[in-house]
């Protein structure tokens, strides 16, 4: 397993290789990140490694999903 940085549209996020697939991550510190943060997840599907499930890790009091591939998480789950 390791992690990889990966610049795409400007944003810079973190993704973790794991069972041969890419998981990316993006760190922020809002309360409430948007769902056009995982916009830039969608470049790792250009990719020849398959893109697994993301995550957005933030100050959120609850874990919570954006979509059924993208999950906001709270730091202090961590």
């Amino acid at each position: 397993m390791g992690v990889k940085t990966v610049l795409g549209t400007g944003l810079a996020c973190a993704g973790v290789l794991a069972a041969a697939s890419l998981h990316p991550i993006e760190i922020r510190r809002s309360v409430n990140p948007g769902s056009e943060l995982v916009n830039a997840f969608k470049i790792l599907d250009k990719g020849s490694v398959p893109r697994g499930k993301g995550a957005i890790i933030c100050m959120r009091p609850e874990l919570s999903a954006i979509d059924s591939d993208n999950y906001i998480i709270p730091i202090w789950m961590i």
